[in-house]
């Protein structure tokens, strides 16, 4: 598949078939990602990759954190749902990145990070593993920073990916037409 049928066909999967992804594929994902651009060449890639125990840990601080914000107590289903987003997929990683001093450097090693993602799925599903980029309330817990034993002050959480075989690939979305975002002046 060339480069431009990859990015069109890429999809984020939604629920996860549980299949494991090989070690090799996955450090191959990793490898890809750290090629993004970025500012200066900062490299202020973390990624984490998120083991079963801890996996449970981080579904529990999400319940918790929904349950704050919710107005009447989650159900069991609800619950169980969001435990099941977390332990389903054969990978869960935490992306993040290494905080610089500066505000605007933060917000370039945001956009690495962001690129960083895209490669990271590109070359998954190039191999018939899917992604799904999440960010939320869970990234800025500070329990969430104490169950992955990093430092706030260090570093910025900046997503979760699940990484997986789909168990249903969605249909392509609508995009804009190019002449509604391309303009000549």
């Amino acid at each position: 598949m060339n480069v431009l049928e990859l990015i069109k066909n890429r999809r984020t999967i939604q629920s996860f078939s549980g299949d494991p992804v090989s070690p090799e594929i996955l450090r191959n994902a990793i490898d890809a990602a750290i090629w993004a651009p970025n500012h200066k060449l900062t490299k202020p890639w973390l990624f984490v990759e998120v083991k079963p125990e801890t996996r449970k840990k981080l579904a529990d601080e999400q319940v918790a954190l929904k349950q704050k914000k919710a107005a009447a107590p989650i159900s069991v289903v609800e619950r169980e749902a969001m435990i099941k987003k977390f332990l389903e997929p054969a990978t869960l990683i935490i992306a993040a990145i290494k905080k610089s001093g500066s505000t605007s450097q933060l917000e370039e090693d945001y956009a690495a990070m962001a690129c960083a993602i895209q490669n990271l799925s590109l070359y998954l599903w190039s191999e018939g593993v899917g992604t799904k980029w999440g960010t939320g309330a869970l990234l800025a817990s500070s329990i969430t920073y104490e169950i992955l034993g990093l430092k706030p002050e260090e570093f910025k959480l900046c997503g979760l990916v699940w990484v997986g075989k789909a168990r249903v690939t969605p249909p392509k979305p609508p995009r804009p037409n190019i002449e509604e975002i391309f303009l000549s002046r």
